[in-house]
């Protein structure tokens, strides 16, 4: 019976008696229904259950519609990272002929390069503007899922818009590869 102690003040059927001990509570239980039987021998202990098991099962609702938020947001983050290479690709690739002509005309490929990556990075930042603008009222829906942070929270628009803002250099750096492979002459002959 080393380190079980109880209360005699904790007397009523519910809430549960509270047993402050340092074992765990499974090992425990023989010792805390024979320290009950004797301090009350009409008393039935019918479960033990350490502090952290009932928290766990009092937390679990919550603990899933959170997990099931930052899947979704994930998922979403992941989404709007393929359609903005998808968008970013596709502007640059829409380009091409102007890089071509702007190549033939003496213009290096790194410029031409760093002029689409511009581009590419002006209108993302164009659309990150308008989604952040649009965020701080529409979060106000996520507040009661939110737990240990805000729904201001400063930590994830930057990382979402460091995501995104990395995903869309990727997104226009890696079609402008493309252009060391461009012929200036097959891009004029193309007209």
């Amino acid at each position: 019976m080393s380190g079980v102690h109880y209360s005699k003040r904790l007397t009523c059927m519910w809430p549960p008696h509270l047993v402050n001990g340092h074992d765990a509570a499974t090992r425990a239980a023989s010792s805390i229904r024979s320290v009950v039987a004797a301090a009350s021998p009409l008393s039935k202990v019918t479960a033990v259950q350490s502090m952290s098991d009932l928290i766990r099962r009092s937390t679990t609702e919550q603990r899933f519609r959170t997990t099931l938020v930052d899947l979704f947001g994930s998922l979403a983050v992941l989404l709007a990272a393929i359609g903005l290479y998808g968008l970013a690709a596709r502007l640059v690739t829409h380009r091409m002929h102007e890089a071509g002509v702007r190549i033939a005309l003496g213009a290096t490929v790194a410029s031409v390069s760093t002029l689409m990556a511009a581009r590419v990075l002006a209108l993302v930042a164009a659309g990150l503007v308008i989604v952040l603008a649009l965020a701080f009222p529409l979060t106000q829906t996520l507040k009661p899922y939110l737990f240990g942070v805000t729904d201001r929270d400063p930590g994830s628009y930057i990382a979402t818009v460091t995501i995104l803002s990395a995903v869309a250099l990727a997104a226009s750096i890696l079609p402008t590869r493309r252009l060391r492979r461009v012929s200036p002459t097959s891009v004029l002959s193309s007209d």
